[in-house]
């Protein structure tokens, strides 16, 4: 069993392998609504179990890196632009919190709604690509995760 603070988690809800990491994925939850994702990275070479706030949402094996949400909140979009974490899983783990600002076309004015207005991020290598509307049309924001400075 995993714990955490003297605390049985409540639920186990993935266990996969990334790059010679055992990723545990974990909720605790209460009536049906989820309380808080934490992620357990298991492997000898990180010194046993590293706990991450947050859930993975994708994996680039071959840059020993994963994407997972913020620990506050399950869902990227926020009202000034997109945030996640990205776990470096090699030669050293290191966990840095990136963020997206909204994209803005030249004399195409503010995209307009909430990010997940028009459809879910979806991802892709090292690409986040979601969706955005403003006064000149439909268009698709990408962003590179991987390369992404540390928020501040």
């Amino acid at each position: 069993m995993l714990w955490q603070k003297r605390e049985k988690l409540a639920v186990i809800v993935g266990v996969h392998a990334v790059d010679g990491v055992l990723v545990v994925e974990t909720t605790n939850n209460g009536a049906g609504a989820i309380l808080a994702s934490k992620t357990a990275l298991i492997s000898s070479d990180l010194g046993g179990v590293t706990w991450v706030g947050g859930h993975p949402l994708f994996a680039q094996p071959a840059a020993h890196a994963m994407l997972f949400t913020q620990a506050s909140s399950r869902v990227p979009q926020v009202e000034d632009g997109l945030n996640f974490q990205r776990v470096t899983l090699r030669p050293k783990l290191s966990v840095t919190p990136i963020h997206f600002d909204p994209p803005t076309r030249p004399n195409c004015g503010e995209a307009q709604g909430f990010y997940d207005a028009f459809g879910q991020p979806t991802f892709e290598g090292q690409f986040i690509s979601v969706k955005r509307q403003d006064t000149c049309g439909e268009f698709v924001a990408r962003f590179d995760w991987l390369t992404a400075p540390a928020a501040h």
